[in-house]
């Protein structure tokens, strides 16, 4: 078994998506972990991993003490947020954000843990995603969180990761509860993303990064690393 899925073993991922949402400009909202949200979703963890999926338009997203590292969010993109980190998501950079709390709290009870939809915005220009959570278990023992950025993107549009991409549009689109099993098909497609999305950082890993995520790239190093996780 190679390291990264060695370490992915480890780390024990459960997933879950608990919002459909469409936004209209001019729109900010904070996204902060809800211990009452994740519990709806997710078991006790150790760590809870935030991501976003944009599925139409664009969006700016930054961290509270970082407004300089702002990134520009398009369709196909995947956002992720690995150490569930407080960030804006907003139409623009110089908006003053609403605490997505506010916006939920009248759903997340009626939901059940089912996925929630979220209409709010000034009637502008549209964007929509899936937002979901990743809880992961033995982070003590897993490198792979602490290597991440604090928040990156993946292009998750065509080529192998194109079914998943069409995949999470399907299942959202299956999310009102029309259909037996949608909460279970969204939770394990948002694993199967998260573990494609960190694949395809890792091909983005300049030549001459070093660290473990760097080590993934030498064949000979990364076997080592294999090795080590497997018999420590």
């Amino acid at each position: 078994m190679d390291a990264l899925s060695e370490v992915l073993r480890v780390v024990q991922l459960t997933g879950a998506v608990f919002l459909d949402a469409r936004f209209t400009a001019p729109w900010s909202v904070l996204s902060e972990q809800s211990e009452a949200l994740c519990a709806a979703y997710l078991p006790p963890s150790d760590r809870v991993v935030s991501f976003h999926l944009i599925t139409a338009g664009e969006l700016w997203a930054m961290l509270p003490d970082d407004p300089a590292g702002a990134l520009l969010v398009k369709a196909g993109d995947l956002l992720i947020v690995p150490r569930g980190e407080s960030h804006i998501l907003a139409s623009g950079r110089d908006l003053q954000p609403l605490p997505a709390a506010l916006l939920l709290a009248d759903k997340v009870a009626p939901a059940a843990g089912g996925v929630m939809t979220l209409d709010h915005g000034g009637g502008g220009g549209q964007v929509q995603m899936v937002c979901g959570f990743l809880a992961a278990q033995e982070v003590l023992k897993n490198p792979l969180l602490s290597a991440l950025p604090r928040m990156f993107t993946v292009n998750m549009r065509g080529s192998v990761a194109g079914w998943l991409e069409s995949s999470m549009r399907f299942a959202a689109q299956e999310a009102d509860g029309s259909k037996p099993g949608s909460t279970t098909v969204l939770a394990k497609l948002s694993e199967l993303m998260f573990v494609e999305a960190i694949r395809r950082h890792v091909d983005t890993i300049p030549e001459d990064q070093k660290g473990w995520l760097g080590g993934l790239r030498d064949r000979f190093v990364a076997r080592a690393l294999a090795l080590m996780h497997a018999q420590p």
